[in-house]
């Protein structure tokens, strides 16, 4: 049986960090209803969008420091279970 840290290391591999987020956002709401998944998700969606007047979003520590935050604060949990 893998260890945590294996499935996490296989799980984000790949992507970038504002996909991660997006896959992150979509696994924590998944036990939602559907409007209660698109209130969820709608905050991360946004913060992800590029701004005309600002860094680019891989390049902005900050920005990406603000979303991972957002991201820390409504996750209750991570679940178990075999969903992939």
């Amino acid at each position: 049986m893998p260890t945590a840290k294996g499935d996490s290391i296989a799980l984000y591999s790949e992507g970038t960090f504002d996909e991660h987020i997006q896959e992150l956002a979509n696994y924590l709401a998944r036990n939602k209803t559907e409007e209660d998944r698109t209130l969820f998700i709608k905050p991360f969606v946004e913060s992800l969008i590029p701004r005309e007047d600002s860094t680019p979003f891989e390049e902005d520590p900050g920005r990406r420091r603000e979303v991972l935050e957002m991201v820390l604060e409504r996750m209750n949990g991570v679940g178990e279970g075999t969903e992939k």
